[in-house]
């Protein structure tokens, strides 16, 4: 990852986005997007697939923004 990506991922923490939630990612976590095309893992709730939910961005790792509702 480039560190601009990352600058740009940092910008967003402590904000509320709307996330397209698309699938799950893993045990933990599921995946979408916002509206800019940044990756948000977001708590595991199956019932929110293919939602969009409003969502609070907490946390920045190198490939994705982690948020929670």
């Amino acid at each position: 990852e480039e560190v601009g990506d990352r600058i740009i991922k940092l910008v967003f923490i402590g904000q509320k986005l709307d996330v397209l939630v698309e699938t799950i990612f893993d045990e933990t976590y599921m995946i979408g997007h916002t509206s800019n095309y940044l990756h948000v893992l977001l708590p595991l709730d199956s019932t929110k697939i293919g939602s969009i939910v409003n969502a609070e961005m907490i946390e920045s790792t190198d490939n994705h923004l982690i948020g929670k509702f």
